[in-house]
């Protein structure tokens, strides 16, 4: 693996693991075995680097997928089956959880990462808009109530995200289980 990716993975593990103010240079750079001036070679800073992390990671490959050419009868299991894996990443993974609330804390002080999130949480709402749609197409999702309907099932998502990061004890397949349900026609 590239030293640059060593460095990500490495600094993903100590912000979930110590948090972005805890981990410092030395502490990425002795995890990584390599020296200051290595590091910054790579990234000018450590905000730089977080920054990167943060960008890789939201447009990486852990999207959770939705199959959009689900049948009629597939719809409601493939929405179940998207929120549960979106969200099991929370409860399943201490470190993830972790960064992710370091991403929120952080996006508070940093303009150029709540520029991001802003972002992010844009094109997620849209996703959802998309995968609701789906459900109007298939004649299973009232076409009036989708843009609250969006707002509703992003809300809940996050509820959810939310509740798991602060160690609420909430039963958060059961919950998306009756949010899922709960939608539609049925």
């Amino acid at each position: 693996m590239e030293t640059r990716k060593i460095i990500l993975e490495t600094t993903f593990q100590l912000i979930g693991k110590h948090g972005y103010e805890k981990t410092s240079t030395a502490m990425i750079c002795k995890a990584v075995g390599i020296t200051k001036p290595s590091l910054y070679y790579y990234f000018e800073s450590k905000e730089e680097l977080f920054l990167e992390l943060i960008n890789e990671f939201l447009n990486g490959d852990k999207a959770v997928p939705f199959n959009m050419d689900v049948t009629e009868e597939e719809y409601f299991i493939e929405l179940t089956n998207f929120g549960l894996g979106f969200l099991s990443a929370y409860k399943r993974d201490e470190i993830f959880s972790n960064f992710a609330m370091e991403v929120y804390i952080q996006s508070k002080r940093i303009t150029e990462l709540s520029r991001q999130m802003s972002e992010y949480n844009r094109l997620f709402k849209s996703a959802i808009g998309d995968i609701l749609l789906r459900g109007v197409e298939l004649g299973l999702i009232e076409e009036d109530e989708l843009s609250i309907t969006t707002e509703t099932m992003y809300a809940t998502i996050h509820g959810i995200e939310a509740s798991i990061m602060f160690g609420t004890d909430i039963n958060h397949e059961v919950v998306w289980m009756h949010f899922v349900d709960n939608l539609g026609k049925r």
